[in-house]
């Protein structure tokens, strides 16, 4: 089974967008990433590198026990945009002031949360 992630990511009068870019691409890697009415559009996202990065941080774990539970109800995650900007993954509850980073996963197969398992 494919898997896709999008997102979206907004981006406020006192924020720079150049600055909310940088902190997408930070942490998904190389996407398309377009303005919208809201923000930012993030398309074309690589589950490899999102993987890659939960492996650096070593926080597959947690990773999986998240996303699984957003799966399960078919909820988007929420990324910390500030951290983003220091190229952290930090999960989120979707209610930072200054926004976060949703994403919403679709067409998981097993293969990824394979990919996702510490001890891989």
């Amino acid at each position: 089974m494919s898997v896709s992630i999008v997102g979206s990511v907004p981006v406020y009068p006192t924020e720079d967008e150049a600055r909310v870019k940088k902190s997408v691409i930070n942490v998904l890697g190389d996407c398309e990433i377009k303005k919208n009415d809201q923000g930012l559009e993030i398309r074309g996202i690589d589950p490899g590198t999102f993987i890659e990065n939960l492996g650096r941080q070593r926080i597959k774990s947690t990773a999986l026990m998240v996303i699984g539970k957003a799966l399960e109800k078919g909820d988007p995650i929420y990324l910390n945009k500030q951290a983003a900007f220091a190229g952290r993954i930090n999960f989120t509850d979707g209610k930072s002031p200054l926004g976060d980073i949703c994403l919403l996963i679709e067409g998981v197969g097993d293969e990824l949360m394979s990919d996702m398992d510490p001890e891989n």
